[in-house]
């Protein structure tokens, strides 16, 4: 009955993960075509900000509530759980007004001095009125992901980007968009009125739920504070430690290439990375993704049963279908990126950033992957040091190669950045697992399948249109399977146990 629920969840997320990143590629598609990638590039400049702000309240506390309350349900102990929420809630709550205020009076500051463009003060203040809503819909979710109901979460995401580009499409279409500044304000009042919308669903599923727990009341000894704080410390630490480098990193970076560029080009080529090549390469991590959220509560409950075969079984799989994934889609994306960037984009640039990419998917599939089982094993703190390392060194390697390397600098950034973290994380899962993979039975092999698989097939179906492109993401994935099957490096029946 576990293992079927585990399997529907997992479903839900994934098709869930699947249809939002469809959407935001649509939108995207749509957007640069109105703004341009300048457009782009200055939308992500503020929202790097809106990241930072709402680090507090939307990242080690969500984790701290889904492990807590997943800890508590298992003991039946539903008082601690409402306790937990509760106090999970008012915290989301505090910290998202310390934020609100840092940002909303500090708006002219930040565009003007740090992001170095003075039309992203508007937008910062906007966006600021989303904060509280983020904050209430992570613990809410975190909630339902200990209960391991999903479909909440799910349907509020959805809900939650199909109001964000239908906001966009009616305003942005109103308004026109002569005015890049005005143009990416109006994007980020429709991420507001989103987000609140959305939360506005989650209370309300919430509301139905409730009755299922006791009634929230705030009597207690503080223990479920202490612990949330325990927990949630060392990943906020991190993440908004991490956060602030990559604001600051994304404030530097477009100042940088302006060295070989012109300010123009320079956002755009920062746009093209960050909002428009990125998306595409991270799109086949949709299961990840699902099995990212789903193996927290996973964790916390085998550790806390000290279940340690459970883990490292869970471990062993995770970390193979996500190398194996990583490196189907890496070499499409090595052999097709650019006919995907012109086809999605019309853009050869992006086609370009794709294909220079496309190396780099399987670290990035790892690494995410490996960094929420490492939190759901109680390594928080490990994450904290291997965030700041990565975030302390992009930003000196930025700083160093990118005013004299231009964009090929910043490329060669990521490379180094996401094979750091990849190296990191992955080692620590495997000596706290003791998990021993083959070298080359679990890496090469599978290198190896893909390239030739991806190659054979780039040489049959050379077309760049849109059939020619789908068949060969399809081809390479079905010839694929049958290779990794032949050479034995999965066996089916073992996702079955």
């Amino acid at each position: 009955m576990k293992k079927t629920l585990f399997i529907k969840n997992a479903l839900i997320l994934t098709v869930t993960s699947i249809v939002i990143r469809v959407l935001g590629i649509v939108f995207k598609v749509w957007l640069a075509g109105r703004v341009g990638s300048e457009g782009i590039g200055l939308y992500h400049l503020v929202f790097s900000v809106h990241l930072l702000a709402a680090a507090f309240a939307s990242s080690g506390l969500p984790t701290a509530v889904t492990r807590l309350v997943t800890d508590a349900l298992a003991g039946e102990n539903q008082p601690r759980a409402a306790r937990v929420l509760r106090r999970g809630i008012s915290l989301a709550i505090l910290l998202s007004l310390v934020g609100f205020c840092a940002v909303f009076f500090a708006a002219d500051f930040i565009a003007g001095q740090l992001l170095g463009d003075a039309r992203a003060a508007d937008g910062l203040r906007v966006m600021c009125f989303s904060l509280p809503f983020m904050g209430i819909s992570c613990i809410l979710k975190a909630y339902f992901m200990a209960r391991r109901r999903v479909s909440p979460n799910s349907v509020a995401v959805i809900l939650e980007q199909a109001l964000r580009i239908l906001l966009c499409v009616v305003l942005i279409n109103r308004i026109g968009t002569q005015d890049v500044g005005r143009s990416c304000t109006v994007v980020l009042l429709c991420d507001t009125v989103a987000e609140a919308l959305s939360c506005g669903y989650m209370a309300w599923r919430f509301a139905l739920d409730r009755r299922k727990l006791p009634k929230l009341e705030a009597t207690g000894d503080g223990k479920e504070t202490r612990e949330l704080i325990r927990i949630a410390a060392p990943i906020t630490g991190g993440r908004y430690l991490t956060t602030a480098l990559r604001t600051l990193e994304t404030a530097v970076v477009p100042r940088c290439l302006s060295v070989c560029l012109s300010d123009q080009q320079a956002l755009s080529v920062f746009g093209a990375v960050k909002g428009m090549a990125l998306p595409v390469l991270l799109f086949p991590s949709s299961l990840l993704n699902a099995l990212s959220s789903l193996l927290l509560p996973e964790m916390a409950e085998a550790v806390a049963q000290n279940r340690p075969f459970v883990v490292k079984s869970a471990v062993r799989k995770t970390i193979s279908t996500t190398w194996l994934l990583g490196v189907l889609f890496g070499y499409v994306f090595l052999f097709r990126g650019q006919g995907i960037g012109q086809l999605i984009y019309h853009d050869s640039l992006t086609g370009e950033l794709i294909a220079q990419l496309a190396p780099l998917v399987p670290l990035m599939y790892l690494d995410s992957i490996c960094d929420g089982i490492l939190k759901g094993l109680d390594q928080q703190k490990y994450t904290f040091f291997t965030s700041t390392l990565d975030g302390v060194s992009r930003l000196a390697l930025i700083l160093l190669l990118v005013p004299t390397r231009g964009t090929v600098g910043f490329v060669a950034v990521m490379y180094i950045s996401n094979l750091l973290t990849a190296v990191l994380h992955v080692g620590k899962l495997l000596k706290l697992t003791g998990l021993k993979p083959s070298f080359m039975h679990h890496l090469l092999l599978p290198m190896l399948s893909g390239g030739g698989t991806c190659l054979l097939l780039s040489r049959l179906l050379p077309g760049q249109d849109l059939w020619s492109l789908g068949l060969y993401g399809v081809g390479s994935c079905l010839l694929f399977l049958v290779m990794i099957r032949l050479l034995r490096i999965i066996d089916p029946a073992d996702y079955l146990r």
